[in-house]
């Protein structure tokens, strides 16, 4: 069955943005599968991973793509000169009139990464910024392309490196996990107090985007690890692992509410379609790239995303709470 099959018809019936991003950022990777599978066919150990809103199929025509490369083994000289030319021939893709995108701008997303550096020293001193950004990115929220299934066993590596926890078969939760995807998330708001303050950065999407594609990555990601206790100790493991490997994180929310929610619980699509509806506005975002923070309040567009987030903020928090067994676990894990 379809995961968009269990959303009310009437709520779906207003999130028409959220359905042309589905289907555009399919169109999308369709294309660039396409035309890259034939080069990359040989490279068994290498991926092209989306990130971002690609990664998340909430793309629009405004988006950026998010991507980096990750290979198996050691990157040389030869793996290098591959990811220069799979990167010139992916601007090449994205940017013909059928798509109109363009590549985001380096950072955490535009190099190259082995899965030795993603999963051998989670926590440690060699595990950065960037190294986490592009673990929890991959496991979380990214679709991506490999020969054979590459693509998928990084996945499944990165997600059995931090349930270890969990074998022997243990009952308890994924706790490794649980602190690290809060590590996170905390990480995200930081980086973005670091960019507005200390870099100048242009901060009022990127606030928007901290408050609705981040809290609901956030969400998404943490409440089916709290739902995981109610799986059984034997099947576990699987059971988180197909969370990730098969679910976007808006499709991860879906099948919650489905479970457990009330009627305003939908509301959560509602307000991320608003978010994704401005987001699409060219308009709208030339006028928030440009607006300063301490003229916010006279921003009628920041205003609306404004209070957008915190209905959204408020109505994702009474959910999260309105299931006994999350209501706990979130004080246990997440305040104390």
């Amino acid at each position: 069955m379809n995961i968009w099959d269990k959303v009310p018809k009437d709520i779906l019936k207003q999130c028409s943005k959220l359905t042309e991003a589905r289907i555009f950022s399919s169109e999308v990777i369709r294309t660039i599968k396409e035309q890259l599978l034939p080069i990359i066919k040989n490279h068994k150990s290498f991926a092209l991973v989306f990130a971002g809103s690609l990664g998340r199929a909430e793309a629009l025509r405004t988006s950026d793509v998010d991507s980096f490369f990750l290979f198996g083994q050691n990157i040389g000289t030869k793996q290098k000169i591959f990811a220069h030319n799979i990167i010139k021939k992916l601007d090449n893709i994205v940017s013909q009139s059928s798509i109109g995108l363009r590549l985001a701008s380096k950072g955490a997303f535009s190099c190259a990464s082995t899965m030795k550096q993603l999963i051998s020293n989670i926590g440690g001193n060699e595990d950065t910024n960037e190294t986490l950004t592009r673990r929890m990115v991959t496991f979380t929220e990214s679709d991506g392309i490999s020969s054979g299934y590459f693509f998928d066993s990084i996945k499944g590596e990165i997600i059995r490196a931090y349930l270890n926890d969990l074998a022997p078969e243990r009952d308890r939760l994924p706790i490794f996990l649980i602190n690290d995807l809060i590590r996170y998330y905390r990480t995200i708001c930081i980086d973005y107090e670091y960019k507005k303050n200390k870099i100048r950065k242009p901060w009022a999407i990127r606030l928007a985007k901290l408050r609705h594609s981040r809290k609901l990555l956030y969400f998404s990601s943490l409440l089916p690890l709290f739902e995981s206790i109610r799986v059984s100790s034997k099947n576990r493991i699987e059971w988180i692992e197909r969370q990730f490997l098969n679910y976007t994180p808006m499709e991860r929310m879906i099948i919650l509410i489905n479970k457990y929610g009330q009627r305003k619980h939908w509301d959560i699509l509602l307000h991320y379609e608003m978010f994704l509806r401005y987001l699409s506005s060219e308009e709208k975002k030339k006028k928030l790239n440009k607006l300063t923070f301490a003229n916010r309040d006279n921003c009628n567009e920041y205003i609306f995303l404004r209070d957008n987030a915190r209905d959204f903020r408020s109505i994702l928090l009474d959910f999260a709470q309105s299931v006994p067994y999350w209501k706990e676990n979130i004080r246990n894990y997440v305040i104390n």
